[in-house]
């Protein structure tokens, strides 16, 4: 391996994630794990606590951002939010932008199986998790001198939506007609009448099952915080199918009060969510 910054991508050698992890947590001993998974970042698992997640530079992106992570972590911090990593420490190595961070333990839940009771248990309190992230106060961002996106109202909100709805259209494998595009379309647009007042929040962004963490069974934690944003919390919450939704929601909606507006905005995006399930459905 080499650490020359002139590489695209380097993976970097032990000694040299240690000199940098040594810096935060001074008894770090070894790499136990080089993550190869992460789309714009590379995590190194150190002593199975701790994680050093480097930007990758050939895969950039303005959704994804490292001093934003950290930013958000220590908010979290501050507001005594469970189940999220802490940062130890942020800065950089030459190219190299960096978050030093305890580790989640146990797995993601994509590569686990668990048992319905598991997997209720799981959604509820990835539930809990999400309604504390969504809660902690907006202004400390705002005041921030880092570039938040940001969808604040409900025009924001619907095109948003549609954003999203062209994405899944794209992804599908088979393609549907444009009679069915134009059908799915009528009826999402049905939808967005409900769409009127909007509470926003931060956002996860991707709080899907490649991020949520299970150890023996039990939630341990949500990492992956570098594309947060700032929108309504349904979102977020979309990201689960309708048949995981309840317990989610059941979680979620038993950690503390929402406000009015937040149902209505809910069924909206989960309504149009199921548009696209069940068109992707069609088309298999």
């Amino acid at each position: 391996m080499n650490n020359s910054i002139e590489l695209a991508d380097p993976v970097f050698t032990s000694d040299f994630i240690l000199n940098i992890v040594r810096r935060h947590a001074p008894d770090a001993k070894e790499v136990t794990c080089v993550d190869e998974q992460g789309g714009s970042a590379r995590a190194y698992h150190i002593d199975n606590r701790i994680t050093l997640k480097v930007q990758r530079p050939h895969r950039v992106k303005s959704e994804f951002n490292i001093q934003r992570e950290v930013f958000l972590l220590k908010e979290l911090e501050k507001q005594g939010v469970a189940n999220v990593p802490r940062t130890l420490g942020y800065g950089k190595q030459g190219a190299f932008e960096y978050n030093c961070m305890t580790k989640i333990p146990g797995l993601a839940v994509r590569f686990t199986e668990l048992t319905p009771e598991q997997r209720a248990n799981m959604l509820q309190e990835l539930g809990k998790t999400l309604y504390q992230i969504h809660n902690i106060p907006l202004q400390p961002f705002y005041d921030s001198s880092l570039a938040w996106e940001k969808y604040n109202n409900a025009d924001d909100i619907q095109k948003r939506v549609w954003h999203y709805f062209g994405i899944a259209i794209n992804k599908m494998s088979r393609k549907p007609t444009q009679e069915q595009i134009g059908d799915a379309k009528a009826q999402a647009g049905k939808l967005f009448c409900k769409i009127t007042e909007v509470s926003v929040k931060i956002r996860h962004a991707d709080p899907s099952d490649e991020h949520t963490f299970v150890k023996d069974g039990n939630y341990t934690g949500l990492i992956d915080f570098g594309d947060a944003y700032i929108t309504h919390p349904a979102f977020d919450l979309r990201r689960w199918p309708e048949a995981d939704r309840p317990a989610l929601m059941k979680g979620y909606l038993g950690a503390g009060k929402v406000e009015d507006s937040f149902l209505p905005v809910c069924e909206a995006i989960f309504a149009v969510e199921d548009i696209l399930s069940e068109l992707k459905n069609e088309n298999k």
